[in-house]
């Protein structure tokens, strides 16, 4: 245990409360690490610890590779919290550009009748009338999603027990799934 001791004398604070075990035995250890900086404010890295052994593979030095990644964090904190509260307030479900529901939060479920089982998986014609669903208008409708165009306006839709349910949406489409999906295809 005296070459662990050694071994770790170069971590410092929180770096100390690694898996050192794992890093002994030679295997690196990655990851986002919170630590405080000077003025005591959260900083978030990226980083990773990799082990340096000598000829005959005993861990002489840990080197950690660190990146600052706390703007990134904090606007995904952001970007969370903006997704958590139109959530609380109002019907959303989430397809692909296939029209295969991936996601719907339980305000859509509870408007619609549907349990959370019952629609992932399924196709958008789920909550239109059929005759609608075999139109040329549907077809155009999910050509222009498809396009990454963004659509909004009232709709008929019907819930799972055939009861008409008028809504207000817009379909708005993520960006950066839109760019690697339309970049995936060519």
């Amino acid at each position: 245990m005296q070459h662990a001791r050694r071994v770790t004398q170069g971590l410092h604070g929180p770096d100390r409360q690694l898996e050192q075990p794992t890093l002994l035995v030679g295997q690196p250890r990655g990851g986002e690490f919170a630590r405080v900086d000077s003025r005591g404010h959260t900083v978030w890295l990226q980083a990773t610890y990799t082990p340096i052994g000598d000829p005959q593979g005993r861990i002489f030095k840990i080197i950690k590779f660190a990146s600052d990644v706390s703007a990134a964090r904090r606007q995904a904190l952001e970007d969370d919290a903006k997704i958590a509260a139109i959530s609380r307030s109002q019907g959303v479900v989430e397809f692909d550009l296939a029209g295969l529901v991936l996601d719907a939060n339980e305000n859509f479920l509870r408007l619609f009748g549907y349990e959370d089982a019952e629609v992932v998986g399924k196709h958008h014609r789920t909550f239109v009338d059929p005759g609608y669903a075999d139109s040329g208008e549907y077809r155009a409708f999910w050509a222009k999603l498809g396009r990454g165009e963004f659509d909004s306006g009232e709709y008929l839709r019907f819930a799972k027990d055939g009861t008409p349910v008028w809504i207000q949406a817009s379909s708005p489409l993520c960006r950066r799934a839109w760019h690697s999906w339309s970049q995936r295809d060519r």
